[in-house]
């Protein structure tokens, strides 16, 4: 696995539960060579940062990229030194800071301006929420440091927030007031509770825990009452992500072999395979299109590689968005859907891509010596 999926997954989302899956710590793996760069100028560089052809598919044109709603958040950097920059995608240029110096900084998963800050001092690590600001000085944090602050999730408004820490315990839940900062523990259970995710409207959450023996999802409301187990097949599921219209969750089950995505109605009921077909490799990180319709996520292949997938929810149908043969993983959405931004290889650093939704076209976003990946395609931004 490249390290753009460990670190994505350890850091920012994925902090695995059960007796098979534990929280790697960020930075383990390592990102292998994609293909050497070979493509067009479409917008002109400013600063390093351009918009540049594909060798393999069109590039998208300048009226299109004009035109681009939203910022991108993302991390930029080199491993061990991460600072979270954001990225107006409609006037390409070199990224705005965000995040002050010290430390690695992570773009949060979430729909309003978040990061995760990690401090590795001697043989202690450190990790917390932080809301950031218009600027480094404005950066604001939220709730205890600890050695694992991660899954953060949030309302479209920011005013309900949960995370998964250690704080008191091996993992649980905790609710952040977004004004004072204070944690309220939801979960108590010592075998561990990981990954929540917010229904759209706030008053429900879906996790993962291993209290039953094994990763299972679950979902409460967000006081900690009517609690609900979804899963029952006695292997591993993980990474739910609530639909935009709190109808579906998605998650991440072995239960078949490798890692294969699967939708459930919040209820338990209708548990399906995201899409009818054979899984071309190990499925991981659904993520919902704004209207609901169709989730991209990644897929890790034999070989070595990894693509972007999208599938279409209704159809239960699933086409490949990005180009084979490199590592292209961790999509995010604009605001409108038609495009969505992810982080690729595939000139032996790691730069991001934008590709139209329906895979006609793509465009390198960001072209520097840095590393740029883990993006967020925010309505606004700081």
């Amino acid at each position: 696995m490249s390290r753009l999926s460990v670190v994505a997954a350890a850091v920012l989302a994925t902090a695995a539960c059960g007796s098979s899956r534990r929280a790697a710590p960020p930075g383990d793996g390592g990102a292998t060579a994609g293909n050497p760069r070979d493509g067009a100028a479409v917008a002109p560089a400013d600063g390093g940062t351009a918009v540049v052809a594909s060798p393999s598919r069109p590039a998208l044109s300048a009226d299109e990229v004009a035109a681009l709603p939203g910022r991108i958040l993302a991390a930029a950097g080199r491993e061990g030194a991460y600072r979270v920059i954001v990225l107006d995608p409609a006037h390409p240029g070199p990224g705005r800071t965000l995040t002050p110096a010290g430390g690695s900084w992570f773009p949060a998963p979430t729909p309003v301006a978040m990061a995760l800050h990690t401090i590795d001092a001697g043989d202690v690590h450190t990790e917390q929420l932080v809301r950031l600001g218009a600027g480094p000085d404005d950066a604001t944090a939220l709730g205890a440091a600890s050695a694992r602050v991660r899954a953060p999730t949030t309302t479209a408004d920011g005013k309900v927030i949960v995370v998964e820490s250690d704080a008191r315990s091996f993992r649980d839940l905790y609710r952040i007031d977004p004004r004072t900062g204070a944690a309220s523990r939801l979960t108590d259970d010592p075998a561990g509770n990981f990954e929540p995710s917010l229904s759209p409207d706030g008053k429900r959450v879906a996790f993962t825990s291993s209290r039953d023996g094994d990763a299972e999802i679950y979902v409460m409301d967000l006081g900690g009452g009517h609690l609900q187990r979804l899963t029952a097949f006695h292997r591993d599921d993980w990474g739910a992500a609530w639909s935009p219209d709190g109808a579906w969750i998605a998650f991440v089950s072995d239960r078949e072999g490798g890692p294969r995505i699967f939708l459930v109605h919040p209820d338990g009921t209708g548990a399906r395979h995201l899409h009818d077909g054979d899984a071309a490799g190990e499925e991981l990180a659904p993520t919902w299109s704004p209207d609901g319709r169709r989730v991209a996520y990644t897929v890790s292949t034999r070989d070595g590689a990894s693509e972007v997938w999208i599938a279409d929810v209704a159809a239960a149908t699933a086409t490949r968005l990005s180009a084979p043969g490199a590592r292209d993983e961790a999509p995010a959405w604009s605001p409108d859907g038609a495009h969505l931004v992810y982080a690729s290889t595939r000139d032996r650093r790691i730069d991001l891509w934008i590709a139209r939704a329906d895979g006609t076209a793509e465009s390198r976003l960001t072209d520097t010596p840095e590393e740029e990946w883990i993006p967020r395609w925010l309505t606004g931004a700081p």
